[in-house]
């Protein structure tokens, strides 16, 4: 009986801790996004096209060593 007291004590606190987790204590305004959701997926796609276009040209840089010539 004092096993499952102790266990619901646990229990109890634990689930006291996660509501705490739910209301931080701060305001975390300054960490969301200031740009639209267009602008950040543009960047975004701009940054891959970027990555896509360096890929390319190392492997273009590098193709006379695969041919073997």
């Amino acid at each position: 009986m004092a096993d499952k007291k102790k266990l619901l004590k646990n229990r109890m606190l634990l689930a006291a801790g996660s509501v705490m987790e739910v209301w931080p204590d701060r305001d975390y305004a300054e960490y969301m996004p200031q740009r639209s959701t267009e602008q950040r997926l543009g960047e975004y796609w701009r940054s891959v096209g970027q990555y896509l276009d360096t890929g390319i040209e190392r492997y273009r840089s590098q193709e006379p060593a695969r041919n073997g010539n």
